[in-house]
């Protein structure tokens, strides 16, 4: 995959969706799982005790980057991407399939759009965890996990129902998508011609695809860790990370290649 993307939202402070998902949004729980993250599938609120100080929430607001070109990339090595997002969408992959089997080079321009944003505050955040106590007799596995600093927050997805996408081939010519969408549901999508003569999908039905996030490293006080009964020595802080990868076992293949502290998307 490009390293566009990465640049990109990495400019905003957004890590990646390795593939974007549903069900993805502020305060889910996520667990390190080597050199990436995965969703726990359960909002922080689960794992701590009910506390004084209110959970934040969270609200919708637009991003900066949308219509901003993501992707710029060879078909044939990262048809995976697409054609998956084309199956979440109702799309018929069929010509893509053929163009990426073909013997010469197509590349896909690809930029996400009306996106929008969910965020949390961060200090809102910070004041609920400082002496926050986890459920450790019912999250045995995990209770491990925060002792060892592999628990992460989500703190901020953008999130979008629509794409734009042109391919050209090796020459610089653009294609005729045209009959990609032909039997396109009716009402579903919507589907047009951009600027650039390619094709801007719009999704009219069913929840936006979540494709970038924030996270926040759960860091605890190890000496306070045995004394919960001093609440006010118990006390956890976060961090904000970069350079993270999100994605669970349904995810098409990705490489990671550490580089310092970072994790790049080859």
């Amino acid at each position: 995959m490009s390293q566009l993307i990465k640049n990109l939202l990495a400019d905003q402070g957004y890590n990646i969706i390795a593939l974007p998902k549903e069900g993805i949004q502020p305060l889910l729980l996520l667990s390190k799982e080597g050199d990436h993250l995965s969703s726990l599938e359960s909002p922080m609120e689960a794992f701590f005790e009910a506390d004084m100080a209110p959970l934040p929430s969270f609200n919708t607001a637009t991003a900066p980057i949308s219509g901003k070109k993501m992707l710029e990339f060879d078909l044939k090595t990262n048809f995976g991407f697409l054609s998956s997002l084309f199956q979440k969408f109702g799309l018929d992959d069929s010509q893509l399939k053929v163009r990426a089997s073909a013997a010469h080079t197509y590349k896909v321009n690809f930029a996400f759009e009306q996106v929008k944003e969910d965020k949390v505050g961060l200090l809102d955040l910070d004041n609920f965890l400082t002496g926050a106590i986890p459920l450790e007799k019912d999250f045995r596995t995990y209770a491990e996990r925060l002792r060892r600093s592999e628990l992460y927050v989500v703190t901020a997805v953008l999130k979008s129902a629509a794409f734009s996408i042109d391919v050209t081939d090796e020459t610089g010519h653009q294609l005729a998508l045209d009959a990609m969408f032909q039997n396109v549901a009716g009402g579903k999508l919507s589907i047009d011609r951009n600027k650039n003569n390619g094709f801007t999908i719009a999704h009219h039905a069913g929840p936006e695809l979540a494709f970038a996030f924030k996270a926040a490293q759960i860091l605890y006080d190890k000496a306070a860790w045995f004394e919960f009964w001093k609440p006010k020595e118990a006390r956890f802080r976060i961090k904000d990370q970069q350079g993270l990868v999100l994605r669970g076992e349904e995810d098409f293949p990705i490489q990671l290649l550490p580089t310092g502290d970072e994790l790049v998307v080859l």
